[in-house]
C-alpha cells in the first residue's frame, strides 16, 4: 500500500470507526453483526485504496450500511444506502463496485 493510502487508512480508522460501528449497532442492535459489517465495508474500502488512490469524499459508513441491510433482507433500503454511498465515491473504481452492489438488491427490469 503506498505511503499516502496507510495514512488514510489510520486516520480512518482513528475518526471514523466507532462511529461507523454505533451507528450500524442502532441499525441492527447487534454489536457483533455490526463491527462484522463495518470491517467488510473498511476492507472493501482499503482494496480499493490500493490500485486506485484514497478517496476524496466520505462514503464508507453508508457502504457499511447498505451491506449490512443487504444481508439483513431489506433489498429497498440497502439500495437507498448503497445510492447514497456511490453520491459521496470518491473514484470510478469504487462507484463500480457500488454499482454492482445496487444491482444485487434492485428487482430486475424487464
Amino acid at each position: 500500500m503506498h505511503r499516502d493510502a496507510d495514512e488514510a487508512v489510520e486516520a480512518l480508522y482513528r475518526s471514523d470507526w466507532g462511529r461507523i460501528v454505533a451507528a450500524l449497532i442502532r441499525l441492527v442492535g447487534d454489536f457483533e453483526v455490526a463491527e462484522e459489517a463495518a470491517q467488510e465495508a473498511f476492507t472493501a474500502g482499503v482494496r480499493q485504496w490500493r490500485t486506485s488512490g484514497v478517496p476524496d469524499g466520505y462514503h464508507l459508513l453508508h457502504a457499511a450500511r447498505a451491506d449490512l441491510l443487504r444481508r439483513l433482507g431489506s433489498a429497498a433500503e440497502a439500495a437507498h444506502a448503497y445510492t447514497r454511498a456511490l453520491a459521496l465515491a470518491g473514484n470510478d473504481s469504487e462507484r463500480r463496485f457500488l454499482e454492482s452492489r445496487l444491482r444485487e438488491v434492485q428487482p430486475p427490469q424487464g
